[in-house]
């Protein structure tokens, strides 16, 4: 499992300079339109990237044949894309919160928004991510299968 992590790790490290940047530009949108809505939604877009681009990479480089004949069981490369899903889902949570709360201690910039409210806010954020997830999950998976059948 470690493995599989890692090695979407290696794939995705040259696209997080991108990604990063992205995150300070909808930062910066944020800030021009004094609105804390756009860093809510950059934390789907992020994930939904990140994980894309991996299934992406696993694609262009025929991996999915090429693990099938490893003794690898195919429920832990899903466990392992699932856990690839919620570790990239949390880490851009917490980047959207500690932007949020950058946001909010500069009242003159952003109206302050209550601390509750924020982290309700990414919390719904979060399980919608998830259940987006979810569903992509299951279409990429079924493509695939027709492809390899």
């Amino acid at each position: 499992m470690k493995g599989l992590l890692i090695k979407d790790y290696i794939n995705i490290k040259s696209y997080l300079k991108l990604y990063l940047i992205m995150i300070l530009i909808f930062s910066a949108i944020t800030l021009l339109n004094k609105e804390l809505s756009m860093v809510y939604g950059i934390n789907i877009f992020i994930t939904l990237m990140i994980v894309t681009t991996s299934f992406s990479f696993d694609t262009t480089s025929k991996w999915n044949e090429f693990i099938l004949t490893t003794p690898i069981a195919k429920k832990d490369i899903v466990k392992g894309k699932y856990y690839l899903t919620l570790l990239v889902a949390l880490v851009s949570l917490l980047l959207a919160f500690i932007i949020a709360l950058i946001m909010n201690l500069t009242p003159f910039i952003v109206p302050t928004v209550h601390i509750m409210e924020i982290m309700l806010t990414l919390g719904i954020i979060f399980c919608i991510t998830l259940i987006m997830m979810g569903v992509f999950f299951q279409l990429f998976s079924n493509l695939d299968q027709k492809k390899l059948d």
